[in-house]
């Protein structure tokens, strides 16, 4: 068993070859051939390609009358809690996907759960007058284990334990400024019911300038530091006790049952490598679980932590099956607390079914889950690596074939100083998110924010780091509406694909799109991809939004309907490169931008290779161009030996209709009882809330 460690003018006619991915599992000879072809193939990994991207982009924008200043795009005016790095990147959007593309190296090749932690750490500015408790408490009680637990299991329980007592002092101090009402209000925002009345709609103005002013006073640095300090430790005595049970000499391994002990921050829990299922109840009183071996269910939420609480347990079986149905946070969840998940067998398949805040997902906490094999996971929101002040994380090492779905906010979301993060690597996965609410937009929409998006609450706060990075061939990946790469009002998206034969498909604001003062950056890197997009991306920006799409490989296929490597309204910005031969692109639009209000967008549109192709309606007749060519007055098409033509097309997409009505029905009950309730409201109450019944058909 493997544990958890684990210049413009003159540009050069050239051919490049494809990183193959190295994804075996166990063959040694095989993945050195692999790791050998990987390096032959690129002379640069994907972040020197960005940084050349960089640079080839920057001389272009001369053509479009612009410099490099005049592409800045710094808010116009001060925000509440937003990151610096957010604001540092919208004032130099030339330096994007040099940084985006770091981010997205460091979160790949991670080796432990502590380090991605880290990684989020690093994201969020330290709060004035900070300081670290994490000393265990002298006067902490030993444990006492009610049967016989064998010396070298004890030693490495008792160590996370340990862990758990020297992060809790952290958790707590993170939100001791919040009052009770204060702690419910920012529940209340994010689809939670805290069981208390405010006087004031929840989804009002003032209400989201109030709650959102006061979450000032939560450190979300430190709760993110706790999680780590936490995670190193678990992840050490992981390693070790895996090793103890591989021991073939270790006759005590077989004979184990189950020892248990009772602390103050709830009951651990250690059971041997038999076959072993745990019940609601016995769930919901473990701080600490650990399971040997065998084929194991858990009933109920395992590793889901609430306020002030640190959750942590770690299942060596091979077969895992976890339902947490009915009941929040779970499964490597936290709301103002610690929940991590670590499966580590990479044999087998886990199998998560489980609610909101689940499947590393956070709330003013941290949430982890971390496998290494094969895995069917279903969650709701807020899951599968998002995070609201804190960190999400779900990671998988070895994860072939493996299945992930969700309804919305899931696979790498960022909201508010919270980054999320979604890594997978494995062959043949499957990701479907967000495909399950409709959009009001139009009618085959669904409202997503799933797979690499950073989104803030416009106007009342910045908004986070989403991460979405996948490593893998034969990967199935959808979502719709703001996905794959997006930003949303001050805010990072990013999505990263190393991988051939992969189909990549979301609807609207996706694949490389800035929306609202944010930037989202989609990386993909493999051969035989197709990438699929309806309208708005890959590479738009909207609104002063920011949109990069870097694309290296060979027998690609992109494509779009609308609104594609295009900029418009309120001096936003799209960057799009794709490098490699024989790629075919459909992308209407292509390099052009607007002028609006008297500020111009700006466009740049880069392909350069062998034996390209774009699709370009004004050219009846397909031929081959070379050169700078105007799209528009403020963006242009930069094409090396590209075969450009009316007739260069790829098969119109299919996209299913959804069954609205249902939820048509429920959106007209919920909206006229807000008007119902506005008319007990003195007139500036009412007005607001008339205005945001209004907002729901904009």
């Amino acid at each position: 068993m493997r544990t958890l460690k684990s210049n413009a003018a003159s540009w050069v006619r050239r051919s490049k070859g494809f990183i193959e991915l190295n994804f075996a599992r166990r063959t040694a000879v095989f993945g050195l051939l692999f790791h050998f072809c990987a390096f032959s193939a690129h002379a640069s990994d994907f972040t020197e390609f960005a940084d050349e991207s960089s640079r080839l982009i920057k001389e272009q924008i001369p053509w479009v009358r612009a410099t490099e200043k005049d592409c800045s795009n710094p808010s116009s005016w001060e925000q509440n809690l937003v990151l610096p790095q957010i604001e540092e990147m919208m004032a130099r959007p030339l330096t994007i996907p040099s940084r985006l593309s770091r981010w997205n190296k460091s979160v790949m090749t991670s080796s432990s759960s502590a380090e991605l932690l880290r990684f989020a750490a690093e994201q969020i500015p330290e709060k004035a007058g900070s300081t670290q408790e994490k000393n265990i408490p002298d006067d902490a009680p030993k444990l006492v284990w009610e049967s016989e637990l064998p010396a070298a299991v004890k030693n490495s329980v008792e160590m996370i334990y340990h862990a758990m007592q020297s992060a809790m002092p952290m958790l707590k101090q993170s939100h001791a400024k919040l009052s009770d009402e204060e702690r419910a209000a920012i529940m209340a925002l994010n689809d939670l019911s805290p069981g208390m009345e405010f006087g004031e709609p929840v989804h009002s103005s003032f209400f989201k300038r109030k709650y959102f002013g006061s979450m000032n006073k939560f450190d979300t640095k430190m709760v993110i530091q706790a999680g780590a300090v936490l995670a190193e430790s678990a992840e050490t005595e992981i390693s070790r006790l895996a090793d103890w049970v591989q021991d073939s000499s270790n006759k005590s391994a077989a004979s184990f049952v189950r020892a248990q002990a009772k602390t103050p921050m709830g009951n651990i829990i250690v059971s041997g490598t038999g076959d072993d299922y745990y019940s609601a109840e016995v769930l919901k009183g473990a701080a600490l679980v650990i399971d040997l071996g065998g084929r194991n269910h858990y009933e109920g939420p395992v590793a889901g932590a609430g306020l002030d609480e640190i959750k942590v347990a770690a299942d060596f079986g091979a077969d895992v099956v976890i339902s947490a149905t009915g009941t929040l946070v779970s499964a490597g969840g936290g709301i103002f607390g610690i929940g991590l998940l670590f499966l580590p067998n990479p044999d087998g398949v886990k199998e998560i079914v489980s609610e909101s805040y689940s499947q590393g997902g956070a709330l003013c906490g941290v949430g982890g889950l971390f496998l290494n094999g094969p895995a069917k996971l279903r969650g709701e929101k807020y899951t599968q690596g998002t995070a609201i002040f804190g960190a999400g994380i779900l990671s998988n090492e070895s994860g072939t074939e493996s299945v992930y779905m969700s309804r919305r906010y899931s696979q790498g979301v960022g909201f508010t100083q919270g980054v999320g993060i979604f890594r997978h690597k494995g062959n043949g996965a499957k990701m479907m998110a967000g495909l399950v609410d409709p959009d009001p937009r139009e009618p085959l929409g669904t409202t997503s924010l799933c797979q690499g998006v950073g989104y803030g609450p416009r106007a009342f706060a910045g908004g986070g780091i989403g991460i979405c990075v996948l490593r893998g061939n034969g990967m199935t990946v959808e979502s719709s509406y703001f996905a794959q790469g997006a930003g949303y009002w001050l805010a990072a998206g990013s999505f990263a694909l190393e991988g051939d034969s992969c189909t990549v498909k979301a609807r609207r604001y996706d694949q490389g799109s800035g929306i609202h003062n944010a930037f989202g950056g989609f990386f993909a890197e493999g051969n035989s991809n197709h990438i699929i997009n309806w309208g708005v991306g890959p590479a738009f920006g909207w609104d002063r939004g920011i949109g990069w799409s870097l694309i290296r490989g060979n027998l690609n296929r992109v494509q779009a309907d609308w609104g594609a490597s295009s900029a418009s309204t309120n001096s936003s910005r799209s960057f799009f490169r794709i490098s490699g031969k024989k790629n075919v692109l459909v992308l209407p639009g292509a390099g052009s931008a607007q002028i609006t209000r008297d500020v111009p967008d700006y466009a740049v549109c880069f392909i350069d290779g062998e034996e390209n192709s774009l699709n370009l309606p004004k050219i009846k007749s397909a031929r081959k161009l070379n050169g700078t060519l105007f799209a528009s007055m403020w963006g242009v098409l930069h094409v090396s030996d590209v075969m450009m033509g009316a007739d260069i097309t790829l098969p119109k997409q299919e996209w299913s209709s959804l069954p609205r009505e249902m939820f048509a029905r429920d959106d007209t009950v919920s909206l006229s009882q807000e008007i119902a309730k506005a008319e007990s409201l003195d007139k500036k109450q009412k007005i607001e809330r008339l205005i945001h019944v209004a907002s729901a058909f904009s």
